[in-house]
């Protein structure tokens, strides 16, 4: 039998079993709370051998529900095990919830009240949607006016992505990006990619040094190494030649791909101390080494080693900074102790699984946040800033949909009412992502995926016969059953990132999430394609 709440431990060998009494039409709900382990669970109705399966992809935390209607009075049997996966290698814990128990009665009353839902929610976003007449860049702005009262105020917009390869996402980022500029007074575009490398970025949209194939994929993300972020590029090199009073800036903020931040640090250490120069070439490298080999993933803990030395440089750095000031400048001490800080993040960021409990996955999206706050410091008072991102890094809430806080939930904590958060779905069609099935792969490949699942947020779009549409999730306040609604059902969105497999089951990569929380508006694309994928330019300014 089943003991609500009892936190049981469970290897990855093992199968739990469970039994309720149910009876036949009605309607049941568990939640199996993980803990360190992904879990399966399969409902066997009596003597039956075919069992339905459980797995949202929340991975090895959170609630797993369970929902179903009796086939039998009697026996329903449950089983609880490990997901078979590489990464699910070590034991965890679990406890049950008996939620819910309704009859069959009952259950059909919940039924047409949730039909009422959802057809009150096509209704809404009928009425208050805007179709998008055009994603590309260069077709004007009548359909984006309704957005000026509502950003008038932001000093971050904040635009994610369902997957990180759809052609139809960077597009309209582009387009966004060229209405915040033109129409609303923003000034700064920040990138999720390496935040030193795109130095080089800045370098080429600001003033024309080195060139735009160069710039389009130097921050070391294949991910955005497409012919739409190479438009997007040349779009802001052409404005700023244009416009040399009010010229658009070009960051990135992650920790990852450093590189550039090595390289710099080395420079400036030619110039204020070359004896410490050799030591310090040591542990870079061994950073930049543990960086190639995928930090803590790849098995090596060496990376948590090499915290302690870091904090030494950083504190050395400090100790002298008006000796290196001297030598160099106010301006270089503050980029090159960035540089330090960035590497540090990483160590951090990359040494979870086996640090301490105060580390944790999250560290990155928590370190992302801060970046871009620092920027907002570094640049003049009001600047303005556009974030790209994907999906799980600008929500409001959570990265994961469920635990995990969110570069954005750290974002909104600080910025409160001037941030505000676009989310991006789509019904069905084609993407680019690594495809984790195909052995000796020349890099990303085409996928593809069906018609949204009726529940999705995109499958509502198109029951309200909607195209390629925004909608300010805000608006709900006039809608007070909508906003009701919103605020409690959980919406599945689509949700891919670097990795994909044809193998997966769609819960793999459907995001279920309370809308209103994670977002405060959404960009709807009915149809996918692929983005254009460019070779990705050889890079060896950074040797050392």
């Amino acid at each position: 039998m089943i003991h609500s709440n009892l936190t049981k431990k469970i290897d990855v060998t093992d199968v739990h079993h469970y039994k309720i009494k149910t009876v036949k039409g009605d309607f049941y709900k568990l939640l199996v709370i993980q803990n360190g382990i992904d879990l399966i669970i399969e409902v066997k109705p009596g003597d039956s051998s075919e069992a339905r399966s459980f797995d949202s992809p929340n991975g090895s935390s959170g609630p797993e529900p369970v929902e179903f209607i009796a086939s039998v009075t009697g026996n329903t049997f449950i089983d609880v095990k490990p997901f078979v996966d590489s990464s699910n290698t070590k034991a965890g814990e679990y406890s049950i919830e008996y939620v819910e128990h309704v009859s069959a009665a009952e259950y059909s009353k919940m039924l047409k009240q949730k039909q009422k839902d959802e057809d009150d929610f096509v209704s809404w976003i009928q009425k208050t949607s805007v179709p998008l007449k055009s994603v590309k860049a260069g077709s004007g702005f009548d359909d984006l006016e309704s957005l000026k009262p509502v950003l008038a105020n932001k000093r971050v917009v904040a635009m994610g992505e369902a997957t990180h390869g759809t052609k139809e996402f960077f597009q309209m980022k582009h387009r966004m990006l060229e209405f915040l500029v033109k129409e609303m007074g923003f000034t700064v575009f920040a990138i999720e990619a390496s935040y030193s490398r795109c130095r080089y970025i800045n370098d080429y949209v600001l003033n024309g040094k080195g060139d735009l194939d160069t710039a389009t994929t130097i921050h070391g993300f294949t991910t955005w190494s497409t012919e739409e972020v190479r438009d997007m590029i040349k779009w802001m090199r052409d404005y700023n030649s244009t416009n040399p009073a009010r010229k658009i800036q070009f960051v990135g903020f992650d920790l990852q791909v450093n590189d550039a931040a090595a390289f710099q640090i080395i420079q400036f250490y030619e110039k204020v101390d070359t004896v410490k120069k050799n030591v310090i070439i040591s542990l870079l490298r061994q950073i930049l080494e543990q960086e190639n080999k995928g930090g803590i993933f790849s098995g090596d803990t060496t990376i948590r080693n090499l915290l302690d030395p870091m904090n030494k440089m950083i504190s050395d750095l400090l100790a002298n900074k008006e000796e290196y000031i001297q030598k160099t400048s106010k301006e270089q001490f503050g980029e090159v102790l960035r540089d330090h800080n960035i590497l540090r993040q990483y160590i951090i960021s990359y040494s979870y699984n086996n640090f301490t409990e105060t580390i944790k996955r999250e560290d990155r999206d928590f370190f992302m946040a801060q970046n871009i706050l620092a920027w907002l410091k570094y640049f003049p008072k009001g600047t303005k800033m556009m974030v790209w991102a994907h999906n799980g890094h600008v929500a409001k809430d959570y990265l994961d949909g469920v635990s995990v806080p969110s570069m954005g939930s750290y974002l909104k904590k600080e910025l409160k009412d001037e941030y505000y958060v676009i989310g991006f779905d789509f019904y069905k069609g084609k993407f680019q992502s690594n495809d984790v099935d195909m052995k000796n792969s020349p890099g990303w490949e085409e996928e593809e995926v069906g018609e949204a699942p009726k529940e999705n947020l995109s499958s509502f779009f198109v029951r309200a016969g909607l195209g390629n549409s925004f909608l300010d999730l805000t608006l709900t306040k006039k809608d007070k059953n909508v906003e009701s609604w919103l605020n409690e059902k959980e919406i599945g969105t689509y949700s891919m990132g670097s990795q994909f497999s044809k193998k997966w089951a769609p819960s793999s990569y459907i995001e279920p999430m309370k809308l209103f929380h994670a977002f405060d508006g959404v960009i709807f694309i009915k149809e996918s394609n692929r983005a254009v994928p460019i070779k990705m330019a050889a890079i060896d300014y950074y040797a050392f």
